[in-house]
């Protein structure tokens, strides 16, 4: 679960890496404290080694980042392709882990039966995209609760620190899943597509405020039903979108932060998260589209954390308007939630703040839950859903044999 932190953890490791990259052989010698002259000559002499191994057209961070003999570069065009599987690190490489493509690159792909375990920071927009959606692998770690550390416990009370044994606190798992983008220049977008992201150590696919399009990915985590991996789905910037695509993940599928649309995506949801989480603190006012969605409750026990569409913060004071146009709901009919001290029926809308309020307008739906609220619920609904403004716990009109997610 994630609150904004408009702060990222690792902007000192980016920006040295950033100077590295950018500051030209001979400055790094000079300004070393050499000679002008002897710093010159050592360059040279490095330079005229290297040549005999490196062709000259390879940039540096491509041999650096074990890419030699497992990709090729194409500099007329940007791309870089990773042709062979790459291992960029293990659970404890907490940030060589992740590659920052610098400014040149402008398109990955990932090519089919190819696994890349590591992870993407994004500084700008980049199409990261894979030939086969099933066999182009992005791959986190087998290890539940990563960002815990060995021990699991969560021994950061300070959201924006990591503290104790932890590798990362809780403001700052956005940004050590598998992809992430943050203060991307203004006008460029990130878009990922054609890949499957594979138990990513916390968060999928993130941003703050970068927009993201997302098209056609599979989504999934294999290791504990717990929820202590954080492992979400898909959260970005205003603007943003996925299509396409399913997610099958241990918390919050979709984050419905900012102005987003959803098309044509199924959401598997188990025990921790919400299928279309509405915030955690204090995130703007918002407006979003959903068509064509299917959310499949797959609990043995039917038993869940969040509603269906969940608004956690306790403290919003801000509206989301979402307008549906086909929206499925199965397995929810019995379902139960945990309010605080027991169990009780599960329900489509779990509103936790006096000031929040939820507009939603939905035309061909089916949407059944044991419950429409909480029983403590508070907060504002005001609902236009198959020509009703009544608050209740199913709801069902339209042509709904033509709701298939992604299907």
């Amino acid at each position: 679960m994630w609150s904004p932190n408009p702060i990222p953890p690792n902007l000192v490791a980016q920006s040295d890496l950033i100077r590295y990259y950018l500051v030209p052989p001979v400055l790094r010698h000079l300004r070393s404290g050499m000679k002008a002259l002897f710093g010159i000559t050592v360059v040279l002499l490095i330079c005229s080694c290297s040549d005999q191994s490196v062709a000259p057209d390879v940039p540096r961070w491509f041999t650096d980042r074990g890419l030699a003999g497992k990709a090729t570069w194409d500099e007329s065009t940007g791309t870089l392709r990773i042709t062979e599987s790459v291992v960029w690190g293990g659970d404890d490489d907490v940030e060589s882990f992740y590659f920052m493509p610098p400014a040149e690159v402008k398109t990955i792909i990932i090519a089919a039966n190819t696994t890349v375990t590591g992870g993407f920071r994004l500084g700008h927009g980049v199409a990261l995209r894979g030939e086969d959606r099933n066999t182009s692998v992005i791959f986190g770690t087998n290890t539940v609760a990563w960002a815990r550390g060995p021990n699991k416990m969560d021994d950061s009370p300070d959201c924006n620190k990591a503290t104790g044994d932890d590798r990362a606190a809780d403001c700052q798992k956005w940004s050590y899943g598998a992809i992430s983008a943050y203060m991307i220049p203004v006008g460029d977008t990130v878009c990922v597509s054609t890949l499957t992201i594979r138990n990513a150590r916390t968060y999928n696919i993130t941003s703050q405020y970068a927009p993201i399009k997302v098209d056609d990915v599979l989504m999934i985590e294999r290791r504990s039903e717990d929820g202590r991996s954080n492992c979400d789905g898909f959260g970005a910037g205003s603007g943003s979108s996925i299509t396409n695509s399913t997610i099958d993940v241990t918390d919050d599928a979709i984050k419905l932060y900012r102005d987003m649309t959803v098309r044509n995506v199924t959401i598997i949801m188990r025990r921790n998260g919400a299928p279309f989480q509405l915030g955690w603190g204090s995130e703007p006012t918002s407006t979003h589209t959903i068509e064509n969605v299917v959310v499949k409750g797959v609990d043995p026990q039917s038993s869940y954390n969040c509603g269906l569409f969940s608004w956690k913060s306790s403290t919003a004071s801000t509206t989301r308007t979402i307008r549906v146009n086909g929206l499925r709901t199965e397995g929810l009919e019995n379902a139960r939630i945990w309010n605080g001290n027991g169990w009780v029926d599960h329900p489509l809308f779990e509103l936790r703040s006096a000031k929040a309020e939820l507009v939603l307008i939905a035309r061909t739906v089916r949407m059944r839950s044991s419950a429409a609220t909480l029983p403590s619920m508070v907060g504002k609904l005001a609902l236009d859903v198959c020509d009703t403004a009544a608050i209740r716990n199913a709801y069902e009109c339209g042509d709904v044999t033509k709701v298939t997610g992604d299907d």
